[in-house]
């Protein structure tokens, strides 16, 4: 075997070993199987992103003091696999969203539409008692105003939404 070849695999290989190795590390973690919780390891990362929040001023990099896993076998990180719960950090089952700012905000909203098109009834209905062609022209001002401060709320209440949602899907 040639031996640009040989080292390309030998490389591969060992890339391999590691994602393999970081991969049971975070289920052990995650299931609770680490060594004394007195001792933790450094782990790094170049720019701010949680949990790499603490900064390093030797090294320039951002890291936390994650826990040791346990050493275990192939044959029980297998048997792990099986009956483990692998439970992410930030899961759905840890916190629950809770909408209530979209959900009354959305009542307030769902309200002044209700209410302005009731006072646009009010002034039409004075417009008709009038029988000036002018005073046509302040309902559907005001109607139109209210439409779109209405559609506006909502595309807040959306965006709102799927940022959580967005959030919940990252951790």
């Amino acid at each position: 075997m040639r031996e640009r070849v040989k080292q390309f695999l030998e490389e591969a290989k060992a890339k391999e070993k590691e994602a393999r190795k970081r991969e049971r590390d975070i289920f052990l973690i995650s299931i609770g199987l680490t060594e004394d919780p007195e001792r933790t390891q450094k782990l790094y990362c170049d720019h701010y992103d949680p949990p790499y929040t603490l900064w390093d001023s030797e090294k320039g990099q951002y890291y936390y003091n994650a826990p040791i896993p346990l050493e275990v076998t192939d044959e029980e990180y297998e048997e792990l696999k099986k009956y483990g719960q692998y439970k992410k950090a930030g899961d759905a089952s840890d916190s629950l969203l809770d909408p209530g700012a979209e959900k009354t905000l959305n009542i307030l909203n769902t309200l002044m539409l209700v209410t302005a098109i009731l006072g646009v009834i009010v002034l039409f209905y004075k417009a008709l008692n009038s029988g000036l062609f002018i005073y046509f022209i302040a309902p559907v001002g005001v109607f139109i105003t209210y439409l779109a401060f209405w559609a506006m709320i909502k595309v807040y209440i959306n965006i709102s939404q799927n940022l959580h949602e967005i959030n919940r899907k990252i951790k």
